[in-house]
């Protein structure tokens, strides 16, 4: 039986996590058949990440990263935090990619990279010139075999006017940073607007939200090629009359070109841009605040010999 995008939404699942008595639960990412969370009391607590393959049940803790790696007089800023979880074929491994802003500094984050094999941190780190605001935390997207945020060009001096964001890509096999140009449209606009990045059928998309106005979905054709950017579809009716201030996150699309879209209110949004048309979705126990994370099983090992289920309270490994 074929289900609807609709009937789709409203099934669900309910399954156990690792160290399931934490108040507050992130998806870091996701990437072939297993997840990277980030369990904790508040958003910004960092106490446990965790390497987890839902299909098995088995679980791996990622250990805490070493803060003391950077220069003595930089501040780490828990409020700009960003991650990656990614596999590199070119290695055969998993790898966790971490972007730490430092307080007062606008010119430059530091970067530390996890390897699962190892089930260690790199001993050294590197900077970027990059500035990842704390709107962003974690959320990456993977396309073309790199890793993607937004992010705004480093400067030295925070009172300097608005500098337009870049996308900012991490070559997974090749550990290297480079940025990727918006659309030319919306660098010559000169509008403020909210900016999200997504995934479509395998190219880097760009939500634009223009408040009070209009939706526009950006897609890059030809990846990292400025000029194969078009939009996809604008709406100024349906998303912005029923979520006017909301910024939407592409979750899922369907063959007959309806999305779903995550939303700040703990709900999900299913969107048919044909016909400019939304509704609302629940999924229960799923927060369209929370990262949503496309899954496919896998019976891959992690050698840790620890199960959910086990006795994983999170207040005896603080």
């Amino acid at each position: 039986m074929n289900l609807s995008a609709s009937e789709e939404c409203e099934k669900g699942t309910e399954i156990r996590y690792p160290f399931e008595s934490a108040c507050h639960v992130d998806i870091l990412g996701s990437s072939n058949g297993l997840l990277c969370i980030l369990v904790g009391d508040q958003y910004f607590d960092e106490n446990i990440i965790c390497i987890w393959n839902p299909t098995t049940k088995e679980y791996k803790r990622v250990p805490k990263s070493p803060n003391n790696q950077f220069p003595c007089d930089l501040i780490i800023d828990k409020h700009r935090v960003t991650y990656g979880f990614c596999y590199d074929c070119k290695i055969g491994d998993f790898k966790l990619i971490k972007a730490v802003g430092f307080v007062g500094v606008t010119s430059r984050c530091g970067v530390q990279l996890y390897n699962l094999g190892s089930n260690s941190w790199n001993n050294t780190y590197q900077f970027i010139p990059y500035c990842f605001q704390w709107y962003i935390r974690r959320s990456s997207i993977t396309v073309h075999g790199s890793l993607h945020w937004l992010a705004r060009p480093g400067v030295e001096n925070m009172q300097m006017q608005r500098i337009p964001d870049v996308i900012v890509s991490f070559g997974i096999c090749e550990d290297r940073f480079q940025d990727l140009a918006l659309p030319a449209a919306v660098e010559n606009e000169g509008v403020v607007k909210k900016q999200l990045l997504g995934a479509l059928d395998g190219c880097l998309c760009l939500f634009l939200q223009q408040p009070g106005r209009r939706v526009d979905m950006w897609v890059m054709r030809e990846y990292g090629v400025k000029e194969s950017w078009s939009i996809l579809y604008t709406t100024n009716n349906q998303l912005l009359v029923h979520y006017p201030f909301r910024i939407n996150s592409l979750v899922h699309s369907f063959e007959n070109g309806e999305i779903l879209l995550a939303n700040y209110d703990h709900s999900f949004i299913l969107y048919n841009p044909r016909h400019d048309k939304a509704k609302k979705v629940t999924i229960p126990g799923i927060y369209g605040s929370c990262i949503a994370e496309s899954y496919v099983t896998s019976l891959f090992s992690l050698n840790s010999r620890t199960y959910v289920g086990q006795d994983d309270r999170i207040q005896d490994l603080a």
